[in-house]
């Protein structure tokens, strides 16, 4: 007789992850696949409920506070060069933006180089190249120029190249956040 399957246990924590658009895995780059722990996975999900709970408390008459036209620009990318080699976005990172989907009401432009795993679904892939060509941003880094650096002129960029003004009086907004609505 097989063991009944327990709502705690590993397996069932990254199907209740994938349905919340949360990816509970990574890869290093030599394609080593690691898995958030079972409390980092418990966390995610009762942080996706609250979200959720308190979008629907504090939903205003079920409208969005940022109405649908407006854009949030973010970026994300390898800390060191090359810029455009395959990355996977931290657990934090997917988190943040899953927030930003579900609970801000913007549409969410994610600018990077090159290919990135654990994108929630929602997000909209954006080629970094467009605003600052490749050959720049890495002639920018050798020149000592850090990461934050790039990204901050990244999303400015982005910001200006948008048709519709960016959120929160044209200010880009990190990754590291999580969005709310009230």
């Amino acid at each position: 007789m097989g063991r009944v399957k327990q709502p705690d246990n590993a397996l069932s924590l990254r199907t209740r992850c994938r349905d919340l658009g949360l990816n509970p895995s990574w890869s290093d780059e030599d394609g080593k696949r690691f898995f958030m722990s079972v409390s980092e996975m418990i966390d995610a999900i009762k942080q996706m409920e609250l979200a959720a709970k308190g979008a629907k408390k504090y939903r205003a008459g079920g409208k969005h506070v940022f109405p649908r036209t407006q854009d949030a620009h973010l970026f994300w990318s390898s800390s060191t060069p090359p810029l455009d080699r395959p990355t996977t976005l931290p657990n934090y990172v997917q988190l943040g933006l899953l927030s930003a989907v579900k609970n801000s009401g913007l549409r969410v432009h994610l600018w990077c180089y090159g290919p990135l795993v654990g994108v929630p679904c929602g997000v909209q892939m954006m080629s970094a190249a467009v605003l600052v060509p490749l050959q720049d941003a890495h002639s920018f880094l050798e020149k000592g120029l850090r990461i934050q650096h790039l990204a901050d002129v990244v999303r400015f960029k982005a910001c200006g190249k948008s048709t519709i003004a960016c959120v929160l009086g044209r200010a880009p907004r990190r990754l590291t956040s999580s969005w709310l609505r009230f």
